[in-house]
C-alpha cells in the first residue's frame, strides 16, 4: 500500500506542476482554522470554528500585481451528529457558516449568511482511511449587492454550490496521519434574480473550482492534533460573450487547521 501512496503523491505534484495558466491570476495565500468540537454525548457534538485567509502573493503573466492581504474571513459553528453503519462511520453535521470579505480594491466590508449540511462518510482499514464528504452549501443572504453593486433587494436570495471532497489517508503511526486529497465545486442552483457572484454572493451555477489538498495530520496530545496541507486550487468563471466556464484563477495555499477535542460527558 505504501508504494501506491508513493504513485499518488507524485501523479500529484505531476497534475500540479502541469496545470499552469500564463492568462489568469496566480495566488499565494495563506488558510487557517481553530477547530473545537466539544463532545456532549457519544452521538453529538458542538463545532466552533473560526478561520482567515490571506493572500501575500498575485502574479500575472510572471508580472507581480496588487495583493488582496487579509481578505475573507470565516466563522462555523453548529451540532454533530455521530453514527455508523457496520465498519462505516457516519458523521452529520449541520452548520451556521458566517463568510467575511474585506474588499482592499472598493475599501468595503461585506458579509454572508450560509447553511450548511455535509454528511460524511469514513471507512478504515488497516492503515487506510477513505474519507468521503459532500457539503450542501447554501446562501440566502449576502450584502454583497448593496454595498458594491447599489441594489438592497438582491441582498436576499438563494443559491445551492455542491462540494465534494474524497480523502485518502495513511497512518503512520499513533501520533502521524499522511493525507491526499480532491475537492471539486459545483454551483446546482442559482438564484435567476441577481447576477451570481460565487464567494461574497450567490453561487453561479456549473463547475466552480477544483482544490487538490496534500499534507498530514499531528497528533500533539489526545485532545490536540495539528492538521497542514498544500492546497492547489484551480477556479472557474462563466464568461459573458461565450457563456462557457472559463478558468479564472490559480490559487497556492498553506492550509493549516489547530483542532481540538473536549469530552463533556
Amino acid at each position: 500500500m505504501k508504494k501506491y501512496l508513493i504513485y499518488i503523491f507524485f501523479l500529484f505534484f505531476i497534475i500540479t506542476g502541469r496545470a499552469q495558466a500564463n492568462n489568469v491570476p496566480i495566488a499565494g495565500r495563506t488558510w487557517t482554522y481553530a477547530n473545537a468540537t466539544l463532545l456532549l454525548s457519544r452521538s453529538v457534538g458542538w463545532l466552533v470554528m473560526p478561520g482567515f485567509r490571506y493572500e501575500f502573493s498575485r502574479n500575472l503573466a510572471g508580472k507581480s500585481i496588487d495583493t488582496k492581504d487579509l481578505y475573507f474571513y470565516e466563522f462555523f459553528t453548529g451540532p454533530i451528529y455521530f453514527t455508523g453503519i457496520g465498519k462505516l462511520k457516519v458523521i452529520l453535521p449541520f452548520f451556521y457558516y458566517y463568510m467575511g470579505f474585506p474588499m482592499k480594491a472598493q475599501d468595503k466590508y461585506v458579509y454572508g449568511h450560509n447553511l450548511e449540511f455535509s454528511p460524511t462518510f469514513v471507512y478504515k482499514s488497516g492503515n487506510i482511511i477513505i474519507y468521503n464528504r459532500i457539503i450542501f452549501h447554501n446562501t440566502f443572504f449576502s450584502s454583497f449587492y448593496d454595498e458594491v453593486l447599489n441594489n438592497k433587494d438582491w441582498q436576499k436570495g438563494y443559491s445551492l454550490l455542491l462540494r465534494w471532497k474524497l480523502m485518502i489517508q495513511y497512518i503512520v503511526n499513533p501520533k502521524l496521519i499522511l493525507e491526499i486529497a480532491e475537492e471539486p465545486f459545483y454551483g446546482l442552483i442559482e438564484d435567476k434574480d441577481m447576477p451570481p457572484v460565487t464567494g461574497p454572493g450567490f453561487s453561479e451555477k456549473g463547475f466552480d473550482m477544483n482544490r487538490m489538498y496534500i499534507g498530514f495530520i499531528y497528533k500533539i496530545t489526545k485532545e490536540i492534533a495539528l492538521e497542514a496541507n498544500y492546497v492547489y486550487e484551480i477556479s472557474y468563471k462563466e464568461d459573458a460573450i461565450s457563456g462557457r466556464k472559463e478558468h479564472s484563477q490559480i490559487g497556492h495555499y498553506i492550509f493549516i487547521t489547530f483542532k481540538s477535542t473536549f469530552k463533556l460527558f
